[in-house]
């Protein structure tokens, strides 16, 4: 991004420079406009999905569907996020804004309290599930290479890969697969 200028975006874009010097005077106010339009493609669905009153393996299931759906549509997302944040680019962005997880935490806490589900900071499920949802997507060529598929059996893990998470977090973690 930061190699990226101004005359390289109009292009991509296909429009002169100056409609895009017109609407983001700066590449910065560009960045975080890109920026807010990745996290509101994630955030409100991930709150809303994972806060909502499912059990913990339907807002789990359906957080991951959600969340590889738009990776899938939009590939360079949660590289771009990545690089914001390691970039210090998050003035003005909506990321800045804190994210309530306060009801799935609780959901995980009391599933931990009875015994249904293997102990472990709360933290460390979301972790899991953003790791195996964006690693594939955001690293495709590495995978290919590390796992030695081709490009077709690729493309059936995609297609079957909220099914495969999804489960394999829920086995992980201790909990009924759906």
């Amino acid at each position: 991004v930061s190699e990226v200028n101004m005359e390289e975006i109009a292009k991509l874009a296909d429009v002169k420079r100056t409609t895009v010097n017109y609407h983001y005077k700066t590449k910065e106010l560009l960045n975080t406009e890109v920026l807010n339009f990745a996290v509101v493609k994630i955030v409100p669905p991930f709150e809303y999905l994972l806060n909502k009153r499912y059990s913990l393996e339907h807002s789990i299931y359906l957080f991951v569907v959600h969340y590889i759906d738009n990776l899938k549509e939009y590939p360079f997302l949660s590289t771009f996020i990545i690089y914001s944040i390691n970039n210090n680019m998050l003035h003005n962005s909506l990321l800045e804004k804190k994210i309530n997880l306060n009801k799935f935490y609780s959901k995980v806490r009391k599933r931990m309290a009875n015994g249904t589900m293997a102990k472990m900071d709360e933290q460390y499920v979301l972790i899991f599930i953003l790791s195996l949802c964006s690693f594939p997507l955001s690293s495709k060529s590495l995978t290919k290479l590390s796992v030695g598929i081709s490009d077709e059996s690729y493309e059936y893990y995609l297609i079957k890969q909220s099914d495969f998470v999804t489960n394999f977090v829920l086995r992980g973690l201790g909990l009924s697969e759906i």
